[in-house]
Formats: C-alpha cells, sequence, structure tokens
C-alpha cells in the first residue's frame, strides 16, 4: 500500500510484483497507478478477516479497493488469490474499463457491472477473451441498478460449471441499459443461457429502460443435473427438483425490452421435463396465470417452471432471431418458443431439433403483433 500511495502521489507509475507470494489484507488502488504481477508473482488473500476493510462508501469488504479514483490498472501473467468464496469481479459507477485475459473462479458473480447511484454512468466496457466460473452468473449486469448502463461489449467469452445463467443482462432499479452487444460465446454446463429482464422493485424511481442488445456467435449446452456441484462452494440445493428452465426475454407491463437480436446461436437443452413438478401449459389463460414477479430478484429460476424449453419472451418489442439452433436432447412436452405480448417478433433460419416430434407445434405466440418467420 506505502508504494501504490507513493507512486500516486508522484504522478503515477507502476508498482511491480516479482515471483513469490505477497500476503495482503485491503489494499486501495490510486489514481495513474498500475499494479503489476509478473509471472509467479501471486497476491494472496490473508485469512485473517480483520486484516480487511469494510469500506464507508462501497458499504462492502474486499482484497482490492479502488474507489473514485482515475487511469488505474491491474495486469500481468500472476494470479490475485482472495483464498475465499465470496469472489468477483465488480465494475460500479466506471466507465473507460478494460477486462481482458482474465480467469474468474468466484462463488459470487464472476464478471459484474452495476450501479449504486441514480447518477451513475457506466459506459464504454470491454471484456474479452476472459473465462469464468461461478456459483451465480457468468456475466451479469445487476443487481444494483440504478444509473446509466451503455456501450458495452464482449467479445471472446466462456463460461462454464455455473450455477445460474451464463448472460444475465436486468434492470430492476431504474437503470437504464443499452448498447450491449456480447459476440462470441461458450456456455458449457450452465444452468441458463441468456436471462434478459426488466423489474421495478424501487417505487418512486425513474423508469428503467433495456434495449439495443446483440447476442451472436453463442454455443451453449445446459445440463440435467446442477451445474456447479463438487464444488467448495454451490449454490443453493433446491428440496424439490424442477424442470430445467427456458432462456428469457422477459419485460413487465409498462416496461418493454427493446430491440434485442440473436444471430448464429446454437443451445443444446437436456429435455426429460415431468408434468407432475409444476405444469405451464400455453394457452391465453396459461400464459395470464404466469407471474410477472416485477419486484422479484432478477433470477431465472424464480419462475420456476415456464412453458417453453427454449426461449419464452414477454413483454417485448423488436425481438430478432437469425440462425438460431435450439435442439433438446430428450423429451419435452412444452414448445421451444413461447412469445407472449411481443411485437415485431422477427425469426430468421430458426431450428428447432427434437426427436420423435414431428408434427408438434414448436412456437406458440399470444397476444404478439408483427410476426415474421422465415427458412
Amino acid at each position: 500500500q506505502a508504494a501504490i500511495d507513493f507512486a500516486s502521489a508522484n504522478g503515477g507509475g507502476r508498482v511491480i510484483l516479482t515471483p513469490g507470494n505477497y500476503l495482503t489484507g485491503t489494499i486501495y488502488l490510486k489514481t495513474g497507478v498500475t499494479l503489476h504481477l509478473e509471472a509467479g508473482a501471486t497476491l494472496l488473500g490473508s485469512l485473517n478477516p480483520w486484516d480487511y476493510v469494510k469500506d464507508a462508501y462501497a458499504g462492502w469488504t474486499a482484497m482490492v479497493f479502488a474507489i473514485k479514483q482515475d487511469n488505474i490498472g491491474i495486469t500481468g501473467d500472476g494470479t490475485i488469490d482472495c483464498r475465499g468464496f465470496e469472489v468477483g469481479l465488480d465494475v460500479v459507477d466506471c466507465s473507460d474499463v478494460i477486462v481482458r485475459n482474465c480467469y474468474i473462479d468466484a462463488a459470487d458473480d464472476a464478471y459484474c457491472f452495476k450501479s449504486h447511484s441514480v447518477d451513475g454512468v457506466s459506459e464504454n466496457i470491454l471484456v474479452e477473451n476472459c473465462v469464468g466460473r461461478s456459483s451465480a452468473n457468468g456475466i451479469k449486469f445487476g443487481t444494483f441498478t440504478r444509473g446509466v448502463f451503455k456501450n458495452f461489449k464482449f467479445k471472446n467469452m466462456t463460461i462454464f460449471d455455473t450455477y445460474r445463467s451464463a448472460i444475465t443482462i436486468a434492470t430492476v432499479d431504474g437503470a437504464s441499459v443499452e448498447d450491449v452487444e456480447i459476440d462470441g460465446l461458450r456456455s458449457i454446463h450452465t444452468g441458463n443461457p441468456i436471462f434478459i429482464r426488466c423489474g421495478s422493485r424501487r417505487e418512486g424511481k425513474v423508469t428503467p429502460c433495456l434495449r439495443n442488445v446483440v447476442i451472436k456467435n453463442v454455443y451453449a449446452e445446459v445440463p440435467l443435473d446442477k451445474p456447479d456441484a463438487g464444488y467448495n462452494y454451490e449454490g443453493p440445493v433446491e428440496d424439490l427438483p424442477r424442470n430445467v428452465c427456458a432462456s428469457g426475454i422477459q419485460g413487465i407491463p409498462g416496461i418493454r425490452v427493446e430491440n434485442v437480436r440473436l444471430e448464429n446461436v446454437e443451445i443444446i437443452y437436456p429435455g426429460r421435463t415431468n408434468v407432475n413438478y409444476a405444469y405451464r401449459g400455453h394457452s391465453p389463460e396459461d400464459l395470464a396465470a404466469i407471474p410477472e414477479l416485477e419486484k422479484s430478484y432478477p433470477e431465472f429460476s424464480n419462475w420456476k417452471e415456464l412453458p417453453a424449453w427454449g426461449f419464452y419472451i414477454r413483454h417485448a418489442d423488436g425481438v430478432e432471431f437469425k440462425n438460431v439452433t435450439l435442439k433438446v436432447l430428450e423429451e419435452d412436452y412444452r414448445p421451444a418458443i413461447v412469445a407472449d405480448d411481443v411485437n415485431g417478433l422477427k425469426l430468421d433460419g430458426v431450428k428447432i431439433i427434437q426427436k420423435d416430434a414431428e408434427g408438434k407445434e414448436q412456437i406458440i405466440t399470444n397476444q404478439c403483433k408483427e410476426i415474421t418467420i422465415t427458412e
């Protein structure tokens, strides 16, 4: 810390850790300073909880803080080993950020972007060539979402053995989220591939918006079993089983998801559903009975059972699927896609693969306008 403070006070520079183990509690990055870990250098978290600071401004405990600083960085081929399970990378109300060539194994969300302030701005964010493993989500916007998120790009990402979603893009506290592009994602053994969600859990705040999202060049496999089983820290173990949830693009009445495009996407689901768990039909009455949960925590599993095995789309405008393949390996009583209250749905080159399902209606729409389906 003394080296970081000295460098910052003298115009900035690099603090270099050469090969070896560096035992530490909380440290603070300061303006103009890059912490560089050479190959073989490990910043090692203390096992004494009293060595860590709960920052008064952030309201959290962390091993590495950067609070209201500019032009900072962590670089190199070394390792940060917190020796704990409650770790992830949280980027809160920050702009002009690059996260590159990182490997994060965490109990909490791996690559997480938040806004704690209604005046906060998070924009011009690039995350590329990164790998994540989590007992929560891989890539996540939220849960604190109060300010502005704009111009996010994710390239060449791998998410594996992750309990919740590979991608969660949510706004539930009044934030505007727009211009997000995910190009190149491999999601293996992940509980849910894509979850896009608007909510309204804070009364009296500004109305959130979620628009202009592009997700392309994705391959995802969803397991039947618990995807993070056997890790030191796992996501919750459910008392009762449920069928595997579809990916979701879900607004709420009055707050709609706008302009979402999926291109060159392949998702493989396990099937093997059991109608006795929590049956969801797809008649207008059945769809109307699905709860909005607009004030609930934004997790796909809160619905327990959805009426589709591939994608459930609700309260959205301008949703386009281009060259999307949805495959289910074994029997699933549900259709592949259910769209409810969607305006401007374009399905171009969508392939639905389910054995022994010839003649099954795989695309169900309800209260939708301007639907275009082409091979």
